[in-house]
């Protein structure tokens, strides 16, 4: 495969002509003015790579054949690309004699670049913070489970941009390396290198989400993050080093952040070890993180408490909405005391694509759009868990009619931001963009889903948010969306009680196409 660089976007007719195209929709000004039917535009991501297999052989024959190939004049090329920003390599280049024979990229030297364009973010120079705790230099030690880990998720994002299985089989083998090699270093350190292996952990469960086909993969998704706590709670929480420095906090984040999700999304409490860990982590965080995890101790409260409330066969009404009531209070103070930079510009765009209306939320930063997205996330969620509780109840003070209407309107508003959100945090810039495959779909994949169980919400805004739960399973190559979409639109008409996924859903199969 040899990548053809930037692609036009002009239509057919324009490229033809070599005049400039102004790629309007449904037809360019140039076609218009000339009376022409206008053919339409190319998907870029459709003319990235172009199968120069047989040219090659042939030319190879060709040499061979003159007597030219592999002379001494001939000069070895190398194709290795290093990504700049963030500033990530092989540890080792391929040989001289392996170069004589190496005409195109290597797989590894595709995937590569393409793993770190996956993670760079709109705003954000050092990238997503799946890539901030990466060390400074990948090994390509057989045996190294991080490399191996990385190569997995690189591979699976090109098995879904190529849509080719022979690509998914080396992710597969890939993550069978880093499983076997994570385990082995686990075994072998005593008691095991937490932040090293937390690391793997997280990118196998994001390969997971990746390369999803049916709903095992989600449930491997849920046991890799369970197992990171469980690293955390085997070396114990008097472990500062592991905290120490803003990659140690961005790595504690970042689980706080998928656990959490989990959990919510599982009805399942959040591992004890992890909210001990950010008591003793607060010192060590960067003061711009401190926000960040004030809301991940918010949320964990509503957690454990829905947890709690799912395991009680008889919960009490009046006592789980005090709580409720309480938790509401803090997130509005939170909001409070959120750094007005933190607040997004809405800006005008025309609908269609993941533009929902005809306006959009612009942050400042890739990590703040997530954030906010997990304080709508919870916010939905608990006044969802408040008007569940309303009708029983016995004390009718204590939830007034006019506040259950406020809920109501609350959970539009906040449904209504996470679908502003979108455009920004998957990067598209305009409804004709063509979708580039990026970390964002992943992010906004759970409060999606949410959207569509709120019962309160339109019914066209609900199918909107399906349907770009599919759009992010089949463009975007997160593929754990294609099963959640499916649950989604299955469930368009029944109750909020049919949110949260069941620990063992085994629902869906999925086939990689």
């Amino acid at each position: 495969m040899v990548n053809r660089g930037v692609p036009s976007k002009a239509c057919g007719l324009c490229r033809t002509r070599k005049i400039k195209c102004d790629q309007s929709r449904p037809a360019c000004s140039q076609c218009i003015r000339v009376r022409a039917e206008c053919p339409g535009y190319r998907n870029p991501f459709d003319l990235l790579f172009r199968d120069e297999t047989r040219k090659v052989e042939e030319k190879s024959r060709s040499a061979a054949a003159a007597g030219t190939f592999g002379s001494t004049n001939a000069q070895p090329v190398a194709i290795m690309a290093i990504p700049s920003s963030p500033a990530i390599f092989l540890a080792s280049r391929p040989s001289k004699q392996n170069l004589l024979h190496s005409i195109s990229p290597t797989a590894t030297e595709l995937v590569l670049p393409l793993f770190f364009n996956y993670f760079t973010v709109d705003d954000t120079a050092s990238g997503h913070s799946l890539l901030s705790f990466l060390p400074p230099k990948l090994s390509t030690a057989p045996d190294d489970p991080l490399s191996a880990a990385v190569l997995a998720v690189g591979y699976s994002i090109l098995a879904n941009v190529t849509r080719s299985p022979d690509r998914l089989n080396l992710a597969r083998q890939q993550y069978a390396t880093a499983v076997r090699t994570t385990c082995t270093a686990i075994e072998k350190s005593s008691p095991p290198q937490s932040c090293e292996v937390v690391r793997v952990i997280l990118m196998l469960a994001l390969y997971e989400a990746l390369s999803c086909r049916d709903s095992q993969s989600i449930n491997l998704w849920s046991k890799h993050l369970q197992g990171a706590a469980t690293i955390y709670q085997v070396q114990g929480v008097d472990m500062p080093n592991c905290v120490l420095g803003n990659k140690g906090a961005k790595l504690l984040l970042e689980l706080q952040s998928q656990t959490i999700s989990n959990c919510l999304q599982r009805k399942l409490p959040v591992p004890v070890v992890l909210s001990e860990l950010y008591d003793s982590a607060e010192v060590y965080m960067p003061s711009d993180e401190l926000h960040r995890l004030t809301l991940g101790k918010i949320l964990i409260r509503l957690a454990n408490l829905q947890a709690g409330l799912a395991q009680d066969i008889s919960p009490d009404p009046t006592q789980a909405i005090k709580i409720l009531i309480e938790i509401d209070r803090d997130l509005d103070k939170w909001v409070l005391d959120t750094p007005s930079t933190w607040n997004p510009k809405v800006r005008p765009c025309v609908p269609g694509g993941f533009f929902y209306t005809n306006s959009f939320h612009h942050y400042l930063g890739f990590s703040i759009a997530t954030t906010w997205n997990r304080y709508r996330l919870a916010g939905c969620l608990l006044k969802d868990m408040i008007l569940k509780f309303q009708d029983p109840i016995a004390d009718p003070c204590l939830v007034s009619p006019n506040y259950c209407h406020q809920a109501k309107r609350h959970i539009k508003e906040l449904c209504d931001e996470i679908c502003s959100s979108v455009p920004y945090i998957v990067g598209q810039k305009s409804p004709y963009d063509a979708t580039r495959p990026n970390v964002g779909a992943f992010e906004v994949m759970w409060p999606l889903f949410v959207c569509t169980k709120m019962s309160c919400i339109p019914e066209e805004q609900r199918s909107w948010a399906a349907t770009q739960l599919e759009r992010i399973g089949h463009e975007s190559g997160v593929r754990q969306a294609i099963p959640l979409a499916a649950l989604a639109k299955q469930q368009t008409n029944t109750s909020s009680s049919h949110l949260y996924l069941d620990p063992t859903w085994r629902d869906f199969k999925l086939i990689h196409t």
